[in-house]
């Protein structure tokens, strides 16, 4: 009896490989195996034989089936078109979904796109599917992956498509984070279907191209992070010595709350203390405590600014009277500080409305 030769094992493809993934094996095996001599001239044979068989459809269809019959790694279409769940169908469902993620893992985007099963490809043409992958790519980079089966599903209902059958397969992978510069790991379930003929990834890639969108901008946001600029820019808000607004800071929050006061006839209220260097320091510590959520404070030529928003004159002083014994249980000696409260919305301005003395 002759013996069977694997072709596709002979030209290093998978199965499931496209025409161009197949001729592409073959170009590069033709330029190893140019026929110099008697090994390489049988090799060469071999190849083109092979070559010949599996570019033509017709008779790559009537290959596959003697291939699938000799290596039992999927049933033969003549026998049925659901598999049983054997161990057979168990390894060839996760051998299908480990090629999708190795193809994933090494860039390798038509060779992932080519698993994918007929609806998906529906939905996604290769481009925008190689697209979305460069995008995915440039945010997080794929380290390893891990396979394991759960289990075999019999007529599952996957997004809006009924399968004749599934296989459940969990997928961790490992990557890093280009965005935050960190590591992590990444838990998914994806289900790989049976078509008749082989196994085919779901990914049910509805709004692919909004995805691809996000993704790029989180990698364009990553290009222009510059970790020194933002601190600049978040120091340049704070006193350092209170720990409370600088007068960038506090101008730009007073501004914010100045204007929406006046633009809805709204009350706001400011509250100024007047102290030493050194007793400012240990009063913004003291007064932390009192202040609403809403509340903010911040230091303004050589005093201490409070905006209350929403605060009408009689919350005003209510406000007014808590900070000041907060201030007092300091012990601070009588006549080094003082306090004074103003109606923001008399002032024609936010800079008038702080230079209150």
């Amino acid at each position: 009896m002759e013996k069977f030769i694997d072709y596709y094992r002979l030209l290093e493809v998978h199965y499931d490989a496209s025409p161009e993934v197949i001729r592409a094996a073959y170009h590069k095996l033709s330029a190893v195996y140019h026929p110099d001599g008697n090994e390489g001239a049988d090799k060469m044979a071999l190849l083109n034989v092979a070559y010949d068989t599996l570019s033509d459809e017709k008779k790559r269809a009537a290959y596959h089936e003697k291939w699938l019959k000799t290596y039992r790694f999927l049933p033969s279409v003549r026998d049925t078109k659901v598999p049983a769940v054997t161990p057979d169908t168990m390894v060839n469902a996760v051998a299908s979904m480990d090629d999708f993620f190795y193809s994933l893992l090494n860039g390798y985007y038509e060779r992932a796109y080519v698993k994918l099963t007929d609806e998906d490809k529906k939905m996604v043409s290769l481009q925008e599917f190689t697209e979305f992958r460069k995008a995915v790519d440039s945010c997080y980079e794929m380290k390893s992956y891990s396979i394991k089966f759960n289990k075999m599903l019999s007529h599952p209902l996957i997004g809006s498509v009924s399968y004749k059958r599934a296989a459940e397969i969990s997928i961790t992978v490992e990557e890093f984070d280009l965005i935050k510069n960190a590591g992590g790991t990444d838990v998914t379930t994806k289900y790989a279907v049976y078509d008749g003929a082989s196994w085919r990834i779901v990914l049910n890639m509805h709004g692919i191209k909004n995805a691809t969108r996000r993704f790029r901008l989180l990698a364009e946001k990553a290009e222009n992070y510059d970790p020194i600029l933002i601190y600049n820019a978040a120091a340049k808000r704070i006193d350092i010595p209170t720990g409370l607004l600088s007068e960038t800071g506090l101008m730009e929050e007073l501004e914010k709350e100045f204007y929406r006061c006046k633009r809805y006839a709204r009350p706001l209220s400011l509250i100024h203390i007047f102290a030493g260097e050194e007793d400012l320091i240990r009063i913004a510590a003291k007064i932390k405590g009192t202040l609403r959520m809403s509340d903010v404070a911040g230091v303004f030529k050589g005093k201490i600014v409070i905006i209350l928003p929403e605060t009408d004159a009689i919350r005003g002083l209510k406000a007014e009277k808590k900070i000041a014994l907060a201030i007092e249980s300091l012990g601070l000696q009588k006549g080094t500080y003082s306090i004074k409260r103003s109606d923001a919305r008399l002032s024609t301005s936010p800079k008038e409305a702080l230079n209150i003395q």
